[in-house]
């Protein structure tokens, strides 16, 4: 049966006990393509996301606990892309499962793709647009966020 977070005084609570106040936010800006995980190098939670609409960074928050508190975000990497000149950079997503050269690497995607569709048809376009790319993030950087949330 699925539960609703509702706050520390209830905790989770079915469905049809939420009430009239529903269910508490966790993360009133978590973006519709993220990524949360637990980093057992960080010893936390680890909240991946694009900032912004267009040119964005790619922020990362920490909690002790999925339901926080969190760590404001902070930007770990601008894309190079969001300074081209119709930048639409979106969907970054933490990559755990994936290693890097160094163990305190944190693998993150995010995707680019423009507000003019004629550029997804051009040579250029072709070659760097709707395409996954992958950043490495320090997840030392995690752990002292970790250690001080918001």
């Amino acid at each position: 049966m699925a539960e609703w977070w509702v706050g520390e005084g209830r905790g989770r609570v079915p469905g049809a006990e939420l009430g009239a106040g529903g269910p508490a936010f966790v993360l009133d800006d978590a973006g519709s393509e993220c990524s949360l995980h637990w980093d057992a190098r960080a010893g936390c939670f680890v909240h991946v996301a694009s900032h912004g609409f267009g040119a964005t960074a790619i922020g990362l928050r920490t909690a002790p606990a999925p339901t926080g508190p969190w760590s404001a975000p902070g930007a770990v990497c601008r894309p190079p892309e969001s300074d081209g000149p119709r930048p639409f950079v979106y969907a970054a997503k933490a990559h755990p499962e994936l290693a890097g050269p160094d163990p305190g690497d944190l693998v993150v995607t995010y995707a680019t793709y423009s507000f003019e569709f004629g550029d997804l048809l051009t040579a250029g376009g072709e070659q760097s647009l709707y395409w996954p790319w992958f950043v490495l993030v320090r997840v030392g950087a995690a752990a002292r966020a970790c250690a001080s949330p918001r």
